[in-house]
């Protein structure tokens, strides 16, 4: 375990959330909701008189009135009658609100359809339409200003004296929302048992290229990627403005960050998600609907395999979502789900939601064996001597994930011509289809990005006939435009 990594843990379990700081709130009306919270409570050990059922609407938006009606005034009197929020002094005798599948999804406003669109768009900004997992952070403040939104006293601002309210009375809301049922029950299962272990497996990264002001987006997923070689955590770029591919091997995934399709597509209908994975994709909608397995991205990510994600139920503007490079380094740090999410977001009584177990430490523990156990000490992998480290393993083994791993450091560090030795070698070795295409790819996108396409449509050839009839043989068309069926 690196020196860094080490100090971290010895310093945050103080500040961690704990079972008994963590109140959970299902829907009476819904039969799932009871049995999911129950379980959590369960397999998580918080206290029975932390668990809250009330009788809420069950469609997943509902007006402000009944948001107030219906949630916010009966979950504070059942608070402050079981001693945990004292209303008139702002103050809380709990952290973290787990709220449960059933519980409404969002707020709404009636807008005049005859209105033109853009004073449509602009009075859905100006109301209090939100998530209410977001709305539930400010549940201990008094009279919060009926805007759209109110900064964040955990997101550290510089130069900011707009912060307005004490953090101590901020909830971390987080959210246990699928689909289905089975796959609620199956994200506490993996937050628990992955939490014990530690997370591992590839980072893949899939930036937009987007201008006009939105390069915000693909900054904070260049700084993961700086952030993860640090940790040990190998991370696989795709710098195209389309999605990874139909196709693309996704194996061993453990992080994914991408951006910016509106519907689960390319290689995401697909992945090969690690046991405890978290990935993002970041899109106004990404959580316009939960239980839906097949649009927009939240609900199909947990269906595929994901243990937790980030989202939006309504249009957020880029820069108040949740800032995926803060996020990721308060996980890498060993901070809960929760925590790295809201301390990550700018604004509250706004349109972010944050979906898993909001206990879910991942990095609580690097990994313990493996060959991600081996990266996670030697980390940082963009140290020489580390490096070196890394290529004497490779060669000693003739492991082609060693090998892909030094050309991905390479890669990383602009060592562009050197990585494809390694890329190559890591062809040579792979023991999976899947490794060996992802290796060849990795080259293709060496060529392609250096104006060498007549070398990657040859390399690519070379390879089609043998996948053609595999998903795989997609990934790899769509590699050149050259190759046809």
């Amino acid at each position: 375990m690196n020196t860094f990594y080490f100090i971290l843990l010895l310093i945050i379990p103080a500040f961690a959330l704990t079972p008994e700081s963590t109140v959970i709130l299902f829907n009476t009306k819904v039969s799932d909701s009871e049995s999911i919270a129950l379980y959590y409570q369960k397999k998580r050990k918080i206290p029975s008189k932390n668990v809250i059922g009330l009788p809420m609407p069950t469609s997943k938006s509902i007006s402000v009135d009944d948001y107030n009606r219906f949630i916010l005034s009966p979950l504070r009197e059942e608070l402050s009658d079981r001693a945990l929020l004292d209303l008139p002094n702002q103050t809380i005798k709990f952290k973290a609100l787990t709220t449960i599948y059933g519980v409404p999804l969002k707020t709404k406003v009636s807008i005049k359809k005859d209105l033109p669109k853009r004073e449509r768009a602009l009075l859905r900004v100006k109301t209090r339409a939100a998530s209410i997992d977001s709305e539930l952070t400010t549940l201990a403040l008094i009279d919060s200003p009926l805007i759209s939104s109110i900064p964040n006293p955990l997101y550290e601002r510089k130069n900011n004296k707009a912060v307005t309210k004490n953090k101590d009375a901020i909830v971390l809301v987080g959210r246990i929302d699928a689909p289905t049922p089975t796959t609620c029950f199956r994200i506490i299962d993996d937050s628990i048992k992955v939490e014990s272990e530690g997370l591992s497996g590839f980072c893949y990264i899939d930036k937009a290229c987007k201008k006009n002001g939105l390069q915000m987006g693909d900054n904070w997923l260049d700084n993961i990627t700086q952030q993860n070689f640090r940790q040990g955590i190998p991370t696989i770029v795709d710098s195209s403005p389309s999605l990874y591919p139909k196709g693309y091997p996704l194996t061993q995934s453990s992080l994914y960050y991408g951006w910016y399709a509106p519907h689960c597509s390319g290689a995401l209908k697909s992945p090969q998600f690690n046991r405890g994975a978290i990935a993002v994709h970041i899109h106004s909608y990404s959580c316009l609907s939960l239980h839906n397995k097949n649009n927009y991205w939240a609900g199909p990510l947990l269906a595929r395999g994901a243990c937790a994600t980030l989202g939006n139920v309504n249009e957020p503007f880029l820069h108040l979502t949740t800032h995926l490079d803060r996020f990721n380094s308060y996980l890498l740090e060993g901070l809960s789900l929760a925590e790295s999410a809201w301390r990550a977001t700018p604004n509250l009584s706004w349109h972010n939601i944050v979906l898993g177990d909001p206990l879910y430490r991942p990095f609580k523990h690097s990994p313990k064996s493996g060959d991600f156990g081996y990266l996670s000490k030697i980390a940082p992998l963009d140290r020489k001597s580390s490096f070196e480290k890394l290529t004497v393993k490779a060669t000693s083994e003739n492991s082609s994930l060693f090998y892909e791993v030094a050309g991905l450091a390479l890669r990383h560090l602009k060592n562009h011509e050197k990585c494809l030795s390694y890329f190559r070698l890591a062809q040579r070795y792979a023991l999976t289809p899947e490794a060996k295409v992802r290796n060849i790819l990795h080259q293709t996108s060496y060529y392609t990005e250096h104006n060498q396409q007549d070398k990657a449509t040859t390399l690519i050839t070379a390879h089609y006939l043998t996948y053609r009839n595999t998903p795989l043989g997609e990934a790899l068309q769509s590699a050149t435009p050259l190759i046809k069926q």
